[in-house]
């Protein structure tokens, strides 16, 4: 079994994570609330 495609699947995933980190942050900021005011 060759390390090359896992290779590939890590950068593509991290490549993911960079797209989809903004989306998230934003999410988690619109949640942070809400989630404060059932914890809190």
């Amino acid at each position: 079994m060759s390390t090359q495609p896992a290779k590939g699947q890590l950068q593509q995933l991290r490549h993911d994570e960079q797209q989809a980190g903004p989306a998230v942050a934003r999410l988690l900021r619109a949640a942070a609330p809400a989630a404060e005011r059932v914890l809190g």
